[in-house]
């Protein structure tokens, strides 16, 4: 199996394994505006920071593209951004807010950043993308997550929402 194929399976696997956790996702006070919005833009940022290496290149060529070609592209990349980053986000938030309720420095955004960066890059780190020249999909992945952990975590921990055990 080569490694542009693992990692989508690695996914796929990885959500079915964390299947037992919907039932805490359904029950907490996930916001769902601000998974629906992590996930539309997961796409874009992915591809953002896949591309940021081969951008000079591709700026440097010339303004020779259609626009009409441009637009689907940037549809595609936010469609299948959006169904790949949604259940990672709803199951990432709802965890987070469960240990956000025990633990308090949890609840901090630097905390939030870590573990959505750590967790986005995991099933690319286990699939063996490092074995090539493939850093640049691991750090893709990684300011992926952070970026949508924090859009996750926007207005969740507000004093007047949360009671403190």
């Amino acid at each position: 199996m080569s490694a542009e194929s693992a990692v989508p399976v690695f996914y796929g696997l990885l959500v079915l394994a964390l299947t037992p956790l919907w039932p805490m996702v359904l029950r907490s006070r996930v916001s769902l505006v601000n998974v629906g919005a992590a996930s539309i833009l997961a796409g874009p940022i992915f591809v953002i920071c896949a591309a940021f290496p081969a951008s000079p290149a591709i700026l440097l060529r010339g303004p020779a593209f259609d626009m009409a070609a441009f637009f689907l592209v940037v549809a595609a990349v936010i469609v299948v951004g959006a169904v790949i980053a949604l259940p990672a986000t709803l199951i990432g938030s709802a965890a987070m807010i469960q240990i956000g309720d025990h633990i308090p420095w949890t609840r901090t955004p630097t905390a939030w950043t870590l573990v959505g960066g750590v967790a986005a890059s995991i099933p690319s780190v286990v699939s063996g993308v490092l074995e090539g020249d493939n850093i640049g999909l691991v750090f893709a992945f990684a300011i992926t997550g952070a970026c949508c952990a924090l859009a996750c975590r926007r207005g969740i921990f507000r004093p007047d929402l949360v009671e403190i055990p």
